[in-house]
């Protein structure tokens, strides 16, 4: 009768499947004959059985994930499968002795930096009692940028009620921190928020897991997980600054509307101000303008961008970082000194300037005209435009020459002038003058009579006076 002892080392193929396990058959009989086949086929079916017993109930600690990238508030919020006393105690160690470590880290232009090393065991191959399951310890990098927080929750079998830790303190160990064990379930997670700093904002990292895993009474297993790749955004993209008129029904007249807009959603930590005055406005929408009055001279706004956010824990460092975009508002000359003059011969000469700054290529507001009216009522019930006259910001003064003496005009004339550009202002930002006129006839002054030389002939001179001539006279 000879003992034999027969040993099989199962072994994963990659990170994430089978367990690394030994396991043992041992039995008595002979070498030969029908007793030893049926020890070696009995010995092969409960191997067998093992092993789909091994993948089907052993879970492995391989499953870090990414919970949240919120870039509103400026964190990255990871969760960590620490504990699972499935089959056998296994949790996320750390060996001291060994450097044997489990840790978060990112790799940022070819060069790595860790956040924080975790465990969960006390000692290595220690049974855990049930009480141990909930709690595990954070040791944030000492050269960590940013800081690093951990949910603690109240109630160990439900997401309800968890409150932020303080920020850990770099290069410290944690105390014990309790997190939860979902109902049913021998898996137990922990939750991290890493606030990054101003430094990453607009980088691109990519967020790795190392993981030390024990288990009692089987061997260990080291893995390396992939997180994912984050392009940490300051702001979305912004279309340029423009400068347009308000509407006179937004009781917006003789306003110029500073107008913005994002490509995409502005993120709650997004705020705005106007010429770095005033309040900052929390912004809600994707476009949005301040008004500004209209000037006779160009001027340079901005506009202010400002990200920060409100729900880091203390002492933990608050994102603060601005942005700004500017825009010249152009001047827009309205007519000034606006008058109206008459002589006798029944024209009526408008006269108006526009200011001399402001008047270069690109600073003021030109492809428009000056509309003028005239009217022979106050109340204007008889208006008619009787010119448009193109804005040439070269020039300095305009006349416009209204002949109404074929009118026979008496009385007053009404006239107004506005720039067209604005014509959706109606006439609420214009120019107005008046004029009484009464219009003397043209009639004969002097009258004379003379023989000719040739005495055959009366030549009979006249002289008329200055005036306008009636419709239709001769």
């Amino acid at each position: 009768m000879e003992k034999i002892d027969f040993a099989r080392r199962l072994l994963p193929d990659k990170p994430g499947s089978l367990l690394r396990s030994e396991m043992k058959y041992s039995f008595s009989g002979r070498s030969s004959g029908k007793g030893f086949r049926a020890s070696i086929l009995s010995f092969i079916i409960t191997l067998g059985f093992l092993f789909v017993s091994t993948v089907n109930s052993w879970a492995r600690l391989d499953n870090p994930r990414v919970v949240e990238a919120n870039f509103s508030n400026a964190y990255i919020e990871f969760e960590v499968n620490y504990y699972d006393e499935e089959s056998y105690d296994q949790g996320l160690l750390y060996f001291p002795s060994t450097q044997q470590e489990s840790y978060l880290y990112y790799e940022i232009d070819g060069r790595v930096q860790r956040l924080a090393n975790m465990r969960s065991f006390h000692a290595p191959g220690d049974e855990q009692s049930e009480d141990s399951w909930y709690w595990w310890r954070i040791t944030p990098a000492a050269d960590m940028p940013g800081d690093i927080s951990a949910r603690h929750y109240k109630d160990a079998n439900s997401y309800d009620g968890w409150v932020n830790t303080p920020v850990l303190e770099k290069g410290k160990e944690s105390g014990e921190i309790r997190n939860y064990k979902p109902g049913g379930s021998s898996k137990t997670y922990g939750l991290l928020r890493w606030y990054y700093p101003t430094e990453l904002v607009n980088k691109t990292i990519t967020l790795k897991a190392h993981l030390y895993v024990d288990i009692n009474e089987r061997d260990d297993y080291i893995i390396d997980v992939t997180l994912g790749e984050y392009n940490i955004i300051a702001f979305p993209d912004k279309d340029p600054l423009t400068c347009a008129f308000g509407e006179a029904s937004q009781g917006e007249v003789n306003k110029y509307r500073i107008n913005y807009s994002f490509k995409s959603d502005p993120f709650n930590i997004n705020f705005i101000r106007f010429n770095g005055q005033g309040l900052w406005e929390k912004m809600t929408n994707r476009t949005g303008y301040f008004s500004v009055p209209v000037q006779e001279v160009p001027k340079t706004y901005t506009v202010n961008y400002r990200a920060f956010t409100t729900e880091r824990p203390v002492p933990c460092n608050t994102i603060d970082y601005e942005e700004s975009q500017q825009i010249l508002a152009p001047a827009y000359h309205q007519a000034k000194n606006f008058k109206a003059d008459y002589d006798v011969t029944g024209k009526i000469n408008l006269t108006w300037n526009i200011g001399d700054q402001g008047r270069g290529n690109g600073e003021c507001i030109e492809g428009d005209e000056f509309e003028i009216q005239r009217v022979t009522y106050v109340n204007l019930n008889d208006t008619i435009t009787i010119s448009k006259i193109a804005f040439d910001r070269s020039q300095t003064n305009y006349i416009f020459v209204d002949d109404v003496g074929v009118m026979n005009p008496q009385g007053k004339f009404y006239y107004r002038i506005r720039r067209t550009a604005t014509s959706n202002w109606k006439w609420t930002v214009s120019q107005s003058t008046e004029i009484t006129v009464s219009a003397k006839h043209t009639g004969v002054k002097t009258c004379s009579a003379n023989l000719a030389s040739d005495n055959h002939a009366i030549n009979i001179t006249w002289e008329i006076d200055t005036g306008v001539w009636t419709q239709g006279s001769t």
